[in-house]
């Protein structure tokens, strides 16, 4: 893609614009937006003038609407529909121009360091306080052209995406960012959408996502979020409001417009959930929680359970919503977690316990069925056969998760034992061999990603009550060496020398002997002596070479024991 050459050309119509002759700008950059819409930012060629463009486009921005401040004054759009609705259209397209542009670190720069641009996209987005477009309620005395609004509405979500780049990479941009308090702004708007009986998901994501990356790299501003804000509550009541929306909603597949909604609904879900994850870490770590903050939590942990167990919600876990709802369980303490598996009524004794893909959905009076599921997950991203690789697997997480709520709910641990470490029937089949969940955990201890295979075995660790001898039972020894040795459950010590306190006449006897079994098995064909060429790679060698090599390393030996 010449992603130079389209901003040389788009950089001379910006130039060439005069209000409110606007054509020709418009048909470019509706041409450089569409032409450029899957360009992710890669490196750019050196010398281009991003702060040039960036100046360019804001110029242009404040034009057409006769505002220094770059303010919309829709009151005077009842005018002259056309040409108001043209210009809707243009600053929808310069802001789509500058999402595309700000995937890239220069233009993000640009953006931000250029006088008063980052404050005015901030204005456009509508994360200030300050309504600049008035894109939501149509019942005030702005325009009623439906038309204009929903370019309005398209504008604010473009204006929302490059504030999402810019705060990505640009530290510039988060100190305007927060200097405007625009996260409270945000979680404001988050909080009274949670309430509306229509919200649209679309800006919702966009605008968790901005939370998401503000609580990520900027920790001060997480602390904030979540204790001066309340913006875990205001995220909450917004899962909750998502899910009673598509639970209302359950033709979503019955056309390809309801399937693009429920898609957007899910995006939704999955960036809360990412954020609340930011949220809470280090939540284990606080010894004591304020009652508000409590409620919040156990909340949070029935709206997982929901997501978990609901039926309709099944075929998307494997798409990386599961990833999402185990994370959010490794934060929360040890109070709310219960109330992932809540109590059930005593059933008598003829009646049969439910069971789900094989596993029992209850245990000790608890409902197992979100925990089965974790499992159910778990065991399917296995059973693919892909490697798993790294933190970023839907593996990883869910035995993480499976760890950590193991060591806080003794009934779980006590239940995946029984389900996962059943008792050994089969000693033939080598532990790490076996079509079981068991065995492909297993497998994973000798995983060449350190992380996936630290959990593995620490989750089997933990099933087995953090007893060395039961987990070599279940593993072999070989595959719970490297645990123990870690938790310094065994030393490992170098072996030393063979040939050490020998005498000579020994070290000759022992050689002889050795060369005379090589000969015996190489005249068998049990043994082919070989040895390592300059590839690396073996070379197969005649009794007498591999004689001769036995020699020469005997000889070798006598000097390094001298």
């Amino acid at each position: 893609m010449v992603i130079d050459m389209d901003c040389t050309t788009l950089l001379e119509n910006l130039r060439k614009f005069e209000a409110p002759r606007h054509e020709a700008l418009l048909k470019r950059l509706k041409e450089f937006n569409h032409h450029n819409q899957n360009w992710f930012g890669s490196p750019l060629p050196q010398g281009q003038d991003h702060t040039e463009i960036v100046k360019e486009i804001f110029r242009v921005i404040r034009e057409p609407f006769g505002s220094s401040k770059g303010k919309c004054d829709v009151d005077d759009m009842e005018h002259e529909d056309a040409d108001n609705i043209a210009n809707a259209e243009l600053l929808k397209e310069l802001c789509g121009c500058l999402k595309i542009l700000s995937r890239a670190k220069e233009f993000a720069h640009a953006i931000s360091n250029v006088k008063g641009c980052f404050s005015t996209v901030l204005a456009y987005g509508n994360v200030t306080g300050e309504r600049v477009l008035d894109c939501v309620d149509s019942s005030k005395k702005y325009s009623t052209n439906q038309q204009i609004l929903e370019l309005m509405n398209e504008t604010e979500t473009e204006a929302l995406r490059v504030i999402c780049n810019s705060v990505f990479h640009s530290k510039d941009s988060r100190s305007v960012y927060k200097e405007h308090c625009c996260s409270q702004y945000v979680t404001n708007r988050l909080r009274d959408q949670g309430v509306l009986q229509h919200h649209d998901s679309r800006v919702n994501s966009v605008l968790v996502k901005i939370l998401f990356i503000m609580s990520a790299l900027d920790t001060k501003e997480r602390d904030n979020m979540r204790f001066a804000f309340n913006t875990v509550g205001a995220l909450i009541n917004l899962l909750e409001r998502s899910l009673r929306s598509i639970n209302e909603n359950k033709t979503y597949c019955e056309n390809d417009a309801q399937r693009r909604v429920f898609d957007l609904q899910l995006e939704e879900i999955r960036e809360i959930l990412k954020t609340l994850f930011n949220l809470t870490v280090k939540l284990c770590d606080e010894t004591t929680l304020e009652e508000s903050d409590c409620r919040n939590y156990c909340l949070l942990v029935e709206i997982v359970k929901e997501i978990l167990t609901k039926p309709f919600f099944k075929c998307f876990l494997h798409n990386g919503l599961v990833s999402d709802v185990a994370n959010v369980c490794i934060n929360l303490p040890q109070s709310c977690l219960s109330k992932l598996v809540p109590g059930v009524r005593r059933r008598k004794w003829e009646d049969p316990v439910p069971h789900k893909d094989g596993y029992p959905l209850e245990y000790e009076l608890k409902d197992m069925s979100a925990v089965v599921t974790l499992v159910d997950c778990l065991d399917k991203e296995l059973q693919k056969g892909c490697d798993v690789q790294g933190n970023t697997s839907q593996a990883f997480s869910v035995l993480v998760s499976l760890c950590h709520i193991c060591r806080c709910l003794r009934s779980v641990r006590k239940y995946l034992r029984i389900q996962v470490l059943p008792p050994i029937r089969d000693v033939s089949i080598q532990p790490e061999e076996a079509d079981t969940l068991k065995g492909r955990i297993i497998k994973l201890m000798t995983h060449p990603v350190i992380n996936i295979k630290t959990i593995a075995a620490d989750f089997l660790f933990v099933l087995c009550k953090e007893n060395p001898d039961r987990l070599v039972k279940h593993t072999g020894y070989g595959n719970a060496a490297g645990l123990l040795a870690s938790r310094g459950g065994i030393a490992l010590k170098k072996d030393g020398n063979p040939c050490e306190n020998m005498t000579d006449e020994e070290k000759e006897a022992n050689a002889t002997e050795l060369m005379k079994l090589v000969d015996k098995m190489s005249s068998l064909d049990v043994i082919k002596p070989a040895i390592v060429g300059e590839d690396g790679q073996p070379q197969v060698v005649d009794s007498i070479e591999a004689r001769h090599l036995i020699e020469t390393r005997l000889e070798k030996v006598k000097e390094d024991t001298k």
